[in-house]
């Protein structure tokens, strides 16, 4: 990377991933040396015009099995005085599947495609003395997502799906006290069944309580999901799932600069509850531990 200036700068990049994959049961060998190679460049640029920052990306993939994707995304962010800002985004990705994707034994598809995605984001926010607030809204389309499908017990392409919706934050913050709170509205639909994507729930929100006194803190978080669509693991039948509200609560305390010990209660109401169908979450759970600095 090389800066230009405190609001200008330019990166460049590689990566290479070369992955293999051997299977063998009571059965016999199920898999030998399946492999897969991925070479990536990328390089990304940032520049500052005045009120206005200008991004533009790009990175070309080559996969063995696949084939090679180019990339691009463009970010705008505009500062309009009285801490308030525009945001704009526009970006394009790849990913090819992976190898547990494809070879798992059982559930992977050897036949599976890579999926491809745009994204557009536009937002604003703004920050007065003790106040924050944020709006965004998206719009994500993809092809061929890859997804689990029960019925057949193994990874499918969706052909086409769509993701969008609205964010919103707001929060305020003194020396002793913080509160943060955002919230989605999402709809995440599968445009070739015309239904809504499993386990994505069209509202949920998260409420943060930070106080820190002296060198103690303390977190208390609240974690709403709402109703959401999943597929029952005795009958395989696709239901509605209810929401849920979780609260956590933690704290620490600073004893020196590197030592610090801490608690939480995770679940705090002791409520039973699935994120996923057929996949209790822990009820009650202690925590406790110390953290080292160096």
């Amino acid at each position: 990377s090389y800066r230009r200036s405190s609001g200008s700068w330019v990166a460049f990049g590689a990566e290479w991933e070369r992955l293999e994959v051997d299977d063998r049961s009571v059965f016999g060998v199920n898999l030998e040396g399946e492999s897969q190679r991925t070479t990536a460049l990328f390089a990304q640029l940032r520049h500052t015009f005045g009120a206005v920052a200008l991004e533009a990306g790009l990175r070309h993939d080559d996969n063995s099995a696949f084939g090679s994707q180019t990339s691009p995304r463009l970010g705008l962010v505009a500062t309009l005085g009285r801490g308030l800002r525009l945001r704009a985004s526009f970006g394009k990705a790849f990913r090819a599947p992976s190898i547990g994707e494809l070879f798992f034994p059982f559930s992977g598809n050897p036949e599976l495609e890579p999926e491809t995605s745009e994204s557009f984001e536009l937002g604003v926010d703004q920050t007065l003395g003790h106040w924050r607030w944020g709006a965004v809204v998206f719009e994500n389309r993809l092809e061929n997502l890859i997804d689990f499908d029960f019925v057949t017990f193994s990874n499918i392409n969706v052909g086409r799906a769509r993701s969008r919706g609205v964010e919103l934050e707001a929060g305020w913050r003194s020396d002793l006290v913080r509160v943060r709170w955002n919230g989605t509205y999402l709809e995440a639909e599968d445009r070739v069944s015309r239904r809504d994507l499993l386990r994505r729930p069209r509202e949920s929100a998260n409420l943060v309580l930070t106080i820190s006194p002296s060198d103690w803190r303390l977190n208390l978080t609240s974690r709403y999901v709402g109703r959401r669509d999943d597929i029952d693991p005795v009958t395989f039948v696709r239901s509605e799932v209810g929401g849920f509200v979780r609260l956590d609560l933690a704290v620490e305390r600073r004893m020196t600069s590197w030592l610090t010990p801490y608690a939480r209660i995770e679940n705090l109401l002791d409520r039973e509850h699935e994120e996923v169908l057929g996949f209790p979450a822990p009820r009650m759970t202690l925590v406790g531990g110390l953290a080292f600095g160096f």
